[in-house]
């Protein structure tokens, strides 16, 4: 969705206009003015974000480890600053949940671009990595985290 109508400044000759996907597929913006040639149609094709960790870290039995998830949205002009429209939910699993845990959900609330910190907790020695997934968006593993004695 693109807003209806823009203004551009007295004393300029353009304005940014925000770009908002609310689905996948293809579609064209198309911009014109009484009195002033139509600017050439802008295609645009709005794919799944991809999630990406920030984090965790390697830590120690009893020890907790920070990390965060955001959106990146390949071949876009700004990958990595995608915000959300809406509360967006995030799912996370350890594939080693007696080695470390980590919540089972978080949001992305509207007009951020990440999750709050969370925690990975350390549990007992071994390596663990956490997946993100979540509805609309493509699922995220985290490098191997090891959790030291």
């Amino acid at each position: 969705s693109v807003p209806a109508t823009v203004t551009i400044p007295a004393g300029s000759s353009s304005v940014n206009v925000q770009v908002t996907g609310v689905g996948e597929g293809d579609t064209t913006v198309t911009a014109n003015a009484v009195g002033y040639t139509a600017a050439p149609d802008l295609s645009i094709r709005t794919v799944e974000p991809q999630l990406v960790f920030s984090g965790p870290s390697n830590t120690t039995v009893g020890g907790q480890s920070n990390f965060t998830v955001s959106l990146s949205v390949t071949g876009s002009a700004y990958p990595s600053n995608q915000t959300v429209v809406a509360p967006t939910s995030v799912a996370f699993t350890s594939s080693a949940p007696g080695v470390a845990t980590v919540p089972a959900t978080a949001t992305i609330t509207a007009g951020q671009r990440t999750t709050s910190t969370l925690l990975l907790t350390g549990i007992a020695a071994g390596t663990t990595t956490v997946t993100a997934s979540g509805a609309g968006m493509l699922s995220a593993t985290s490098a191997v985290v090891t959790v030291a004695p």
